[in-house]
């Protein structure tokens, strides 16, 4: 009888066990997948597919001028944020990770053509893909010569 208590107690601890791995692993999985992070910027409907692939192509090389890599690299503390060694490091970073792509976005009449901006970024680094997102934007109206909405 006592060998059945036994054994039944270390099934229960390799079960317990077995759990709490499976879940850290799972947590380690999740926390690794890729989540590129964008604002979209609405083109319009009648746009020919051309012009806003050739736009988005622009837009992208404006944006990954070394200027304005190292700016935002500053601004927003890349170097600590990614624990990289230099601001030169993390302006590299930044133009790898970046993207301008072409796509579209929800608006109430529907989907409508767009611009992605943003960056690729892992599924735990989702806030600060957020934050650089949303200051690549501020960025790109100048480049437009696009007046940027105002906030309410």
């Amino acid at each position: 009888m006592q060998r059945w208590i036994v054994a039944g107690v270390a099934v229960v601890l390799l079960g317990i066990a077995g759990f709490f791995g499976a879940r850290t692993a799972w947590r380690a999985y999740n926390d690794a997948k890729p989540a590129p992070v964008w604002v979209p910027l609405a083109v319009n409907p009648d746009t020919p597919i051309e012009q806003q692939d050739k736009t988005a192509k622009e837009l992208g090389e404006r944006l990954h001028d070394n200027g304005i890599l190292m700016k935002l690299t500053k601004e927003l503390n890349l170097r600590q944020t990614w624990s990289l060694p230099d601001d030169e490091a993390a302006s590299k970073e930044l133009g790898r990770r970046m993207f301008v792509r072409t796509g579209t976005m929800d608006s109430p009449k529907g989907a409508i053509p767009a611009i992605h901006i943003g960056v690729h970024g892992k599924y735990k680094e989702i806030n600060d893909s957020k934050r650089i997102s949303e200051r690549l934007i501020q960025e790109v109206w100048p480049i437009l010569g696009i007046e940027p909405p105002r906030r309410n």
